[in-house]
């Protein structure tokens, strides 16, 4: 069990002692099981940044999806060429 403190690993539990009741008249009955993980809303990997300057450009060192998109991002805000910013 990853969580102790919840007693067990059930997420949600959905009642079902009325199913025969409430489906006896249905035109269509749909049967499944579906399972979810237990999620946590937190990034895996640090929200980190390292910016190194190099001969009058930058090395920037950062935890992102979207290198390309930094790159722009830090060239406008600083006013630099994208070409002058190296995102690893």
């Amino acid at each position: 069990m990853l969580f102790p403190e919840h007693g067990s690993n059930i997420a949600g539990h959905f009642d079902s002692s009325r199913e025969n009741d409430v489906l006896a008249g249905a035109d269509v009955k749909i049967r499944g099981r579906f399972v979810n993980q237990r999620l946590a809303p937190v990034p895996m990997e640090p929200e980190a940044i390292l910016v190194v300057p190099e001969g009058g450009r930058l090395l920037v060192r950062a935890t992102s999806q979207v290198p390309f998109g930094l790159r722009a991002e830090m060239a406008s805000s600083l006013g630099l060429s994208p070409a002058d910013i190296r995102v690893v």
